[in-house]
């Protein structure tokens, strides 16, 4: 079964449109999409560095009668795809700084790729920030939860006008602002522990530590959002 985090990028996705999954493994997400009618006519297209999941990949391929519906491809990053092969792009499960050096290798602008669907482990703002200086527009941005960890899928577009955004906007997501995030508010606080946590073991071992004040500022900020946003959750 196709786990929430990548169903939650097949929904965002746009069908009828061609598709490249980057880092495919057992090409899970593009077999997933080859049984779906809405990919009946696209092009699916899964790469991976290493051969060996690959190889399961193309074996499940065969085994449910898709191998005609899905090329798997291997390589490193954008370099298997073709220029204008694919409309949208996914990347998940990686940092969002291995996520930069991927389109910064890759250049999916000059592949005519339009969409990005990202969904990277932590460096958020990292990744954001580069996007929007690159020339590209985050256009909706999705949260959800599984076993207990939090994963945030970002679609960017390329050329569409993008306002500015505070950073602080850009590291918690500001779309997810936006629309209010159902759980964002869980998010907030989870961070705000996390925060905390290491703020602590900064105190305990390094006291007077310059870094005590950036955590101190960064839960003030991530609580004060929360407030903003979800004031009925803190009475």
């Amino acid at each position: 079964m196709l786990p929430e985090r990548l169903q939650q990028i097949k929904r965002m996705l746009l069908p009828y449109h061609s598709v490249g999954d980057i880092g495919t493994d057992h090409a899970l997400l593009p077999l997933s999409l080859a049984r779906s009618t809405l990919w009946s006519g696209a092009r699916i297209i899964g790469t991976d560095l290493a051969p060996e999941p690959l190889e399961m990949g193309t074996r499940n391929l065969f085994q449910q009668g898709l191998e005609k519906r899905v090329e798997l491809r291997q390589g490193w990053g954008l370099e298997p795809i073709g220029t204008g092969e694919v409309e949208q792009v996914i990347i998940s499960g990686l940092g969002g700084r291995r996520i930069v050096s991927i389109l910064e290798r890759g250049s999916p602008e000059q592949l005519e790729i339009k969409h990005l669907f990202l969904q990277p482990q932590r460096d958020l703002l990292f990744l954001r920030k580069w996007l929007v200086q690159k020339g590209w527009t985050i256009v909706d941005e999705e949260l959800i939860r599984e076993k207990g960890n939090f994963y945030t899928v970002i679609r960017v577009d390329w050329g569409l006008e993008e306002r500015r955004f505070f950073d602080w906007e850009m590291e918690i997501g500001p779309l997810l602002i936006g629309k209010k995030e159902p759980l964002l508010s869980l998010y907030l606080e989870e961070k705000v522990q996390e925060f905390y946590a290491i703020l602590e073991k900064i105190r305990r071992r390094k006291p007077g530590h310059p870094g005590e004040k950036y955590w101190e500022e960064k839960i003030y900020r991530f609580q004060g959002v929360k407030q903003w946003l979800f004031p009925q959750k803190n009475l």
